[in-house]
């Protein structure tokens, strides 16, 4: 039993080691004062999410401003 544990122990220390190098990467990129909003900081998958988001929210305010003016001016028969 004591043979089987042992990789298992040392494979879980090696990826605990891993996960706080990459984390901490990960921490100083973030936390670096360069001048990058940080939601833009994750690269171009950011910058799609974030220019998808406002087209979306752009159209959804033309929609509903364009909804409430033909609500309040209904055709007349």
């Amino acid at each position: 039993m004591l043979i089987l544990q042992q990789p298992l122990t040392t494979s879980l220390q090696n990826s605990k080691r891993f996960l706080n190098d990459s984390l901490k990467r990960k921490y100083e990129h973030f936390q670096r004062d360069d001048g990058v909003p940080i939601y833009l900081k994750g690269g171009i998958s950011d910058k799609l999410l974030f220019g998808t988001s406002v087209v979306l929210c752009v159209i959804g305010l033309l929609e509903g401003a364009r909804f409430l003016f033909t609500m309040s001016f209904p055709k007349k028969k």
